[in-house]
This record gives structure tokens, sequence and C-alpha cells, in this order.
């Protein structure tokens, strides 16, 4: 499948030869209330293939028009959720009807797709249906930087993409449309959480009488932002997990990030220099996770710009530290580069 050893936790792998293969695994299944789920367009012993993919996205595209079309006709509230997975295929050739010259196989895909959102938004006009329904298109985690450039996609503004905790991982493109409730090519900055969606939309369709009581909801209700605009939001922090490992917190304009996305190294990399490494046995919480001091930290932003940067084996990097600290010194990390209000008062005479 292509997937690296550094690229999952193997801690718990017994067999570090099996490899599954894509084309034998359950693909498309369809299912009713009542009924048994069952896999679909795949004859017993037929093999998974590019084509394959291609044609059930397009199917995809087809059910979603037909039955937006059918729950128009009810003349009563309706919810439609459409997934296309176009982009995840990563096919090793393009589509020539969509090929542009600063492209990768994923924008070729992107590209395809912008047209069937564009069928779907005429179908709602031509349905009679925009005024009274809301349309939310959002991306469900950062872009694939990991097979970049080859994708297309490469880093920007923020750092990182899909499967990373950090700014590029979690932030993503997302997009409201309510004819003449929520005005048009407005933008806000407000925090807004996916489990949001839950219950602002609940609110939006007068049904925020069935939103359970008898546990807790992560979603708060954002349709004051949808409808007011910015300022207006109700979420000022988010949790950021990496499976069930908690690895940053966002609040307000602050975040807190765990060591190995702060020192932009693997967990397991972590795990191996604590072997190597005596100076960064570190304490550990009442969960099991390791609890870093800043001089720990620092060291191990030397110990990466050592192997990294400098090219060192781990016994050449143990061997400088250990020359480092013998003569006294400590290492440092980069000095950050300091913000205009810290300049600012440093440059502010001191009170005698």
């Amino acid at each position: 499948m292509g997937i690296g050893k550094d690229q999952y936790d193997d801690r718990f792998t017994l067999d570090h030869w099996f490899r599954p293969d894509p084309a034998h695994m359950a693909t498309v299944v369809e299912g009713k209330r009542g009924e048994k789920v069952r896999e679909v367009h795949m004859q017993e012993g037929e093999r998974w293939n590019q084509q394959k993919y291609n044609d059930m996205n397009e199917r995809f595209q087809r059910q979603a028009l037909e039955h937006l079309g059918i729950l128009a006709k009810q003349d009563e509230p309706f919810f439609l959720q459409y997934w296309p997975v176009i982009p995840l295929s990563n096919p090793r050739h393009t589509v020539d009807k969509f090929t542009s010259p600063n492209g990768g196989t994923y924008v070729e895909s992107m590209q395809q797709l912008d047209g069937w959102v564009g069928e779907i938004m005429d179908a709602v006009d031509r349905l009679g249906i925009a005024d009274n329904t809301v349309v939310v298109l959002m991306g469900d985690n950062g872009h694939f930087t990991k097979y970049s450039p080859g994708s297309g996609f490469t880093p920007m503004i923020f750092r990182g993409g899909k499967a990373d905790t950090t700014e590029g991982g979690v932030r993503v493109d997302a997009f409201v449309r309510w004819p003449g409730m929520i005005e048009q090519d407005s933008v806000v900055a407000d925090i807004v959480h996916v489990t949001d969606l839950y219950t602002s939309l609940a609110r939006l369709a007068d049904a925020a009488d069935g939103i359970p009581t008898d546990r807790l909801v992560d979603g708060v209700d954002q349709s004051a932002l949808m409808l007011v605009g910015e300022t207006h939001g109700r979420r000022d922090t988010v949790f950021l997990y990496s499976g069930n490992k908690l690895e940053a917190v966002v609040k307000e304009q602050f975040k807190l990030n765990e060591v190995c996305k702060y020192a932009n190294v693997q967990p397991y990399m972590l795990r191996f220099w604590g072997t190597e490494f005596p100076q960064l046995e570190a304490e550990k919480s009442g969960t099991g996770q390791r609890l870093y001091s800043r001089d720990q930290v620092e060291l191990i932003l030397e110990i990466r710009r050592l192997l990294f940067d400098e090219g060192l084996t781990i016994a050449g990097a143990r061997k400088k530290i250990t020359a480092m600290e013998e003569g006294g010194s400590k290492p440092k990390a980069k000095p950050k580069a300091k913000t205009k209000v810290e300049e600012k008062v440093e440059a502010e005479p001191k009170e005698k």
C-alpha cells in the first residue's frame, strides 16, 4: 500500500512483512434500514482498479443529484450529505480534459470536483429550494502535502497537512450559502469546529429540541456567526487529537503544542532518542504521557539540528552534546523572533 514504517506506530505490529492488498478490500457498500449491507458494482473475484474508482465517483455524483430531486419534492426538511472521494485516488495519470500547467494528480481531480459541485448548486437553484436550503462546503482535513510535489499541493501559509495537528492539518476552507440570510461574499475569522455544524443546523432547522441533553455534546450553536457575521462566534477553544492522543490546544489566538509537533519530529524518533540520551528521561503524567522540561525541549531541538542539519550520527551528536555540557554550556534553541509588542516594550525606557 506504499505505507512506510515512519508513517505509523509499529509498537503493536506482529508481522513486519505483512502488506494488505487494497484491490481485494471491500470498496463501496450500500444498505437500507432493516436490511443487510452489501457491496455493490463488484463481481465475485473482480479486482479493484483506477477505472472502478472513477466509475464509483461518477455514480456518487448521479446518486446525489437523484436524491436531491427526490427530497426536494417531499416538501419537508431534509439532510443530504455528499462526500465525494475524487482526490483520494492519487492516480498516476492525468485527465486530459482537466490538465493544467502547474497542476498535479490531486489538483487535476479538484478541477473535476469543482464542476460537479457546480452541478449540485445549479440543481438547488433549478428545483426552487435555494432560499430555503443551507449549503455547507468544506474540507475534512488539510491537503495531502505528503505526496507533493506530484499531488500539486504544497504547504503555504500554515505548516503541515493531512494527519498533522499543525495548522496546515486542521485549518480547512469552509463555505456556507443561504441566499437572503447569509450575506454574500462575507468573510469571518472566528473559530468553527466541524461538530458545531450539528448544533447550528439543528437550530436553523428549528430542531434544537432534538439535541440530546443526557450527554455531553461537543458542538456549540454557531447560527449567530452565520447570520450576523464576524465576532459573533461562540467557540474560543479547540482540542486537537491525533488518534486518542492530545497534541495541541488552541485558545483564541494562542496555541499550546505537544513536544513532537513543536520540535517537528516523529514520536518514534523521540522514543528512540530517549534510549540514547539519558538527559531526555522524563516524568510521566497520570495518563502515561511524558512531561518534558524547558531544558529538555531545547535539547530535543539541538539533537534534531545536529542529526538533520549537520548530518551527525547518534554517537556523534551524543559526543558533541556531552562536550557542550562538560564545557559549562547547554544546547540553545534558535531564538524566537520577538513580536512587535515585545520589541516595543524593550524600546521603551525603564522607570528608575
